[in-house]
């Protein structure tokens, strides 16, 4: 990395960063591959995390919002079009996105399958008498989608019975303890549970979580018609993805050629459509045979 393109370190609460992500305030770069975790994946990461572990640095870029270098896409998951995120989008996620994309996944509930699920999106859920008691790694699990009705999604009697909840509902923590505090009230032998300072130490368990901080690096905004600028980006793309899903030639061209004008993704879904020969290659890896195609 040369000194043209400033690097600033930080450290940043991580859950705003996925708010970010679910809103479209930060995006990934078009040529990113995909979310690629599976839900024990995903698991280990929810522990680190519950746990106070380090995860690992994660890579943004500042960019201006009318004025993206590359071309922008949500989330995977949300349902945030690449028009949507023009004018919305304030920075990008260079590196972390496999692990922004699960606490996405996982506190957010999108309709997308892991890795190894071929029919159901898996949900994942928390024990809350278990965490309380510090016994995380038993406290979170996970369950296709089909086999969650016993653990009723909605706020009521049978989470407070048995304080298992989806995750999703820690997002809104003041409201689920709050009716929970509500529906103790009329369990007389239960009041005096909660009324030992139970709640305010659960309060704090839980704001341990939402209050993790990360390590965050940000590259300064780059001028989107500077080569130079964009040429020491894609760079960094390419020194980035030693480990983890690597970037093929197609997604670097990608990346190189969007600041032109040529949107090779989008003139490859085109070839797939119009050509009757490319059609045939609809579900081959474009990383293999589109390189081939190029290079004719």
């Amino acid at each position: 990395m040369t000194s043209h393109t400033n690097v600033t370190p930080t450290n940043q609460r991580l859950f705003p960063l996925v708010k970010e992500a679910s809103e479209g305030k930060l995006a990934l770069p078009q040529f990113q591959r995909s979310f690629v975790w599976s839900p024990e994946d995903v698991k280990d990461l929810l522990l680190s995390v519950f746990k106070q572990y380090f995860i690992g640095s994660l890579l943004l870029m500042d960019i201006d919002p009318h004025s993206p270098p590359f071309a922008l896409r949500a989330v995977e998951g949300s349902e945030i079009s690449e028009q949507s995120l023009r004018g919305v989008s304030s920075r990008l996620l260079l590196d972390g996105q496999q692990r922004i994309t699960s606490l996405y996944y996982a506190f957010y509930a999108p309709d997308i399958l892991l890795k190894g699920r071929t029919k159901h999106p898996t949900r994942f859920f928390i024990d809350l008498k278990k965490f309380f008691e510090d016994d995380v790694d038993n406290a979170i699990f996970y369950k296709p989608e089909n086999r969650c009705k016993q653990y009723e999604f909605e706020v009521g009697d049978w989470q407070f019975k048995n304080l298992i909840v989806p995750l999703k509902e820690l997002l809104a923590w003041s409201r689920w303890s709050g009716a929970y505090a509500v529906w103790l009230a009329d369990e007389k032998d239960r009041l005096v549970e909660w009324t030992k300072n139970r709640k305010s130490v659960w309060d704090k368990k839980v704001n341990s979580v939402f209050n993790y901080d990360t390590s965050v690096l940000t590259l300064s905004k780059i001028d989107a018609n500077n080569s130079y600028q964009l040429e020491e980006i894609c760079t960094v793309f390419e020194k980035l993805n030693s480990t983890g899903v690597t970037l093929t030639v197609f997604d670097l061209l990608t990346a190189r050629l969007y600041p032109k004008g040529i949107h090779l993704d989008e003139l490859w879904s085109e070839a797939l459509e119009k050509s009757e020969i490319f059609s045939q290659f609809v579900n081959i890896d474009k990383s293999a045979f589109g390189v081939l195609i190029l290079r004719c």
